[in-house]
């Protein structure tokens, strides 16, 4: 299935891309699981649209101390087409819900920057470094929000109904 993507130069550069390469993602940070969870195909604009997400089998590997891939999903919900912005607020939100005490992490480069730093900051997100990519040249920003909702007793419970 694909998905019209227009990059807002006009007309005749929209194009059709495969759906899972669109939009917001929510995915586990790879590795035999620290735990972190990244977030990854930031719009240029907060205000653009991304495509609504299917319902998948809920991952839980992370809690196990199994090995997950970073191109998978971690966010388990359906979602409507809604802006990029809205997303990022759900998948906050999400997190909040099953993962109480946690690191969400993204990357932008220093052109999203421009269009991204205050909102990201109003939710929490701090830069903690910075640095040139060598196969885009481009300067990458990685921010984390520190997500720490965890109270006593929290260890008992389990996040994952």
């Amino acid at each position: 299935m694909a998905y019209q993507m227009d990059d807002g130069t006009g007309p005749e550069t929209t194009k059709k891309v495969p759906m899972y390469l669109m939009g917001l993602q929510l995915v586990f940070h790879g590795g035999q699981c620290c735990g972190i969870k990244t977030v990854y195909h930031f719009s240029w604009k907060p205000d653009q649209p991304v495509p609504p997400l299917k319902k998948i089998p809920q991952n839980n590997a992370d809690q196990c101390g199994q090995w997950v891939s970073s191109t998978t999903r971690f966010f388990h919900d359906e979602a409507p087409q809604e802006t990029c912005l809205e997303r990022l607020d759900r998948y906050i939100e999400y997190m909040k819900r099953r993962r109480p005490a946690n690191i969400l992490e993204a990357v932008l480069t220093d052109d999203q920057m421009e269009n991204w730093r205050e909102v990201m900051e109003e939710r929490g997100f701090k830069v903690v470094t910075s640095g040139r990519n060598s196969n885009s040249g481009n300067v990458c920003n990685i921010l984390h929000l520190v997500i720490d909702e965890w109270e006593d007793g929290d260890e008992d419970e389990d996040f994952d109904d």
